[in-house]
Formats: C-alpha cells, sequence, structure tokens
C-alpha cells in the first residue's frame, strides 16, 4: 500500500508513513526471532499471499467506482466466499467442537470479524486513506498473544513483547500526528 496508493490515487509519498511502516515491519519480525524455521516455508507464502490480497481489497474500497456501491456488500460477498472454500475444513471439525469451542467461534466470528469490518468500512467510505486504516491494522497481530495469554495461558515471548511495544509506538505517534495535522487544517479554515 506505501507503494501503490501514491501510483493509483496520486497521493503524496510521505516519509513519515515510510517510517512508521518500517517500524510496524520491524516490531513484526521481533515475533519471529528464533521461531522461523526452513519447514514453515509454505505456511510465510501464504500468510505473505494473504497480506498482499488485503492491501489490494484496502485500495480497492477506495476506488471511484466503490463509492456508487455498498462497501458493506463486498465484505459480505468476499466472506462467503471465504465460507464456501473453507466449509470442508470447517464441516469436518464440528463433530470434535465442544460447547466453549463453539461460543468462540461464534464470539470471534461476530465482534473480531463482523464489528471489525463493520468499522473498517464505514472509516473506509469516509476518506481514510487504505495506507493509514492499514498501519492501524498492525494492532490485531500485537493483541494476538495478549489474547492466548488471557485465554490459554501461554505466555509470549519477551521479542515478541518488545515487537508489540514497538508495533504500538509507531502505530501511536503515527495516529497522533495525523490527528494534529488534522485539526491544524480545521483551524485554519
Amino acid at each position: 500500500m506505501l507503494i501503490l496508493e501514491p501510483l493509483f490515487y496520486k497521493e503524496k509519498f510521505r516519509r513519515r508513513d515510510l517510517l512508521t511502516v518500517i517500524a510496524c515491519a520491524v516490531g513484526m519480525s521481533l515475533f519471529f526471532v528464533g521461531k522461523l524455521r526452513p519447514q514453515d516455508v509454505t505456511g510465510n507464502l501464504l500468510a505473505l499471499a494473504s497480506g498482499l490480497c488485503f492491501a489490494f481489497y484496502f485500495l480497492l474500497l477506495r476506488h471511484s467506482s466503490s463509492r456508487d456501491v455498498n462497501r458493506a456488500s463486498s465484505v459480505v460477498y468476499g466472506n462467503l466466499l471465504v465460507v464456501l472454500i473453507a466449509a470442508p475444513a470447517g464441516l469436518a471439525a464440528l463433530p470434535r467442537l465442544g460447547l466453549h469451542d463453539g461460543l468462540a467461534v461464534l464470539y470471534l466470528g461476530v465482534v473480531q470479524v463482523g464489528v471489525a469490518y463493520t468499522l473498517f468500512t464505514l472509516g473506509m467510505s469516509r476518506g481514510i486513506r487504505s495506507l493509514d486504516a492499514g498501519i492501524v491494522g498492525y494492532i490485531e497481530p500485537v493483541l494476538n498473544p495478549i489474547w492466548v495469554f488471557l485465554v490459554l495461558g501461554e505466555r509470549p515471548s519477551k521479542w515478541a513483547l518488545v515487537g508489540g511495544a514497538v508495533i504500538i509506538s509507531a502505530v501511536v505517534a503515527h495516529t497522533s500526528f495525523k490527528a494534529k495535522q488534522g485539526r491544524r487544517v480545521i483551524t485554519d479554515l
């Protein structure tokens, strides 16, 4: 998004955005210190492909023709496609799900996915830059080890904690600067 958004939408490339993305990438890489193995290449490549697809999704939500349709419909159709693709694996696991597991999946589907997509599409429809939405999205992987710790008691590594602190600091700094800049523009009017 850092490269494609200025190309697609003729926006100015900002050094501040580059520094934020670099800081978040460094923070994210700290999560994997000592954990990258050659046998995990397929999973890592799929994760990279998923991130690229999500970046294009962000960019396409800002496209001028997306203003003519309800952006929420793209979320619904996209998730229906995921359900169709993932249904065989989900149905195979269904008999092994207990009540706690079923409630957890229901909660994650409604709250983590449903509410998040609702807020996301509202923000995008109000003109949030794709890159800014993506930068705020860096917080989600930081929260995963926290939820795992709270629910399962698994402690995140020290490197993951440092990486999370780097990401949160970068996102807060970027967002705070953007908010101050926005207030300055409003008071100048």
